[in-house]
């Protein structure tokens, strides 16, 4: 069975590394406010999917 937290664990990572390398090459730096802009709303839905899991899981 596929550990579900774990993906999306890697998906999140995978995200906000593409955006900051895409940042470096457009700025020629890092643009912290956009990276801390898409890293707060990542860990956001990150939980917000865990949350509705877990749930899901507990009706089961």
């Amino acid at each position: 069975m596929v550990n579900i937290s774990k993906s999306l664990f890697y998906v999140i990572v995978g995200l906000l590394t593409g955006i900051i390398i895409v940042s470096m090459i457009r700025n020629g730096e890092i643009n912290w406010e956009v990276t801390g802009y898409t890293a707060g709303t990542v860990i956001l839905a990150f939980f917000v999917t865990i949350s509705i899991y877990l749930a899901k899981k507990q009706d089961e």
